[in-house]
């Protein structure tokens, strides 16, 4: 006759699993060789292209917020003394970033490179082709104070911008030891003190083979992928729909604004990116009900979720509370 488990038997049996799926994953974590941000050794890049309708109701998206946002950001990496590869249609939003750049005391005039890209030679136009006319919105009211709303079609053009930040940092890398570090041009002062403030107190680790992507995630929202049996599986907060504008679309745990690499961790992950990106466009093609909505952090986010954490995209913890538990 079967003897039913009490309840406290339960409960420890429950613990027991839960700490040993916790430690496994830990412990692969730790097992992995650890890069470190060096300063000295870092090359930032970042660009600007101008595209024509690029307007939110906010002030977000126009020219004159990035003319403005662009001279804080060259003004504060001058005083890293930080040298800067910047990617444009034209030079004039790159003359400004290099005047505010060399107005800092003490920094060199080289340490600016312009490099004139047009955005029809951009990557992925194909790909960023199958968005949806009307993905306005990327966060619900709920999770956002400042809901800005795109023109219509205005996130496939914009898309394939940020879509392209990946291989914009690989072309900037000069050879293959390079540390490339994608700041949006678009930064905010507090979040650029907070990410200097970070990689001067040594706070960037992430595992060799694998590229750095700033992190939205709390605690709790790691831990559930770090435990979860399927990762596919987004926490409640972030599954519901409505993202985008577009009841199909669920919500992003990455942000696109700081990326890190080195030049060699780059040139093994595109392909596999380009994959991605590729059957992702089939999938919206053929399937009505498949979110017609994404741009880089929705994308990224779907790779780290749907792969091994740490085997190709990290978590870092730049804007959030994030705890990365210490290994022994």
């Amino acid at each position: 006759r079967a003897v039913p488990l009490s309840l406290p038997l339960l409960v420890i049996a429950f613990l027991t699993i839960f700490v040993t799926c916790e430690l496994s994953s830990l412990d692969r974590l730790c097992a992995s060789r650890f890069r470190t941000l060096n300063q000295k050794r870092m090359v930032v890049v970042t660009g600007y292209w101008n595209v024509a309708g690029a307007q939110s109701e906010g002030v977000k998206h126009t020219h004159e917020h990035y003319v403005r946002q662009s001279q804080t950001t060259a003004q504060m990496l001058a005083e890293q003394k930080v040298p800067v590869v910047y990617f444009s249609e034209d030079f004039s939003m790159c003359d400004v970033f290099s005047k505010s750049y060399s107005e800092v005391r003490h920094t060199r005039t080289d340490m600016v490179q312009c490099r004139q890209l047009s955005y029809n030679d951009l990557p992925y136009r194909n790909e960023t082709s199958v968005i949806g006319q009307v993905c306005d919105k990327k966060w619900p009211e709920k999770h956002s104070k400042e809901r800005s709303t795109l023109q219509v079609g205005m996130l496939r053009k914009l898309s394939r911008m940020w879509l392209s930040k990946l291989h914009l940092m690989l072309q900037a890398g000069d050879n293959f030891q390079s540390m490339v570090v994608w700041m949006d041009v678009g930064l905010s002062p507090k979040l650029l003190r907070h990410v200097f403030s970070q990689i001067s107190s040594g706070n960037f680790r992430w595992p060799e083979g694998s590229i750095a992507v700033a992190s939205r995630m709390s605690w709790n929202t790691y831990a559930h992928l770090l435990n979860s049996p399927n990762p596919n599986i987004l926490p409640k907060n972030l599954s519901k729909g409505d993202f985008f504008g577009d009841k199909r679309c669920t919500g992003t745990l990455l942000r696109g604004g700081t990326i890190i690499a080195q030049s060699e961790d780059l040139a093994r992950f595109i392909p596999e990116y380009n994959d991605f990106l590729a059957r992702k466009a089939e999938a919206i093609r053929g399937n009505p009900n498949i979110c017609p909505c994404f741009d880089e952090e929705s994308v990224l986010s779907e790779i780290m979720v749907s792969s091994q954490l740490g085997e190709t995209l990290y978590p870092q913890p730049i804007f959030s509370d994030l705890k990365i538990p210490s290994c022994p």
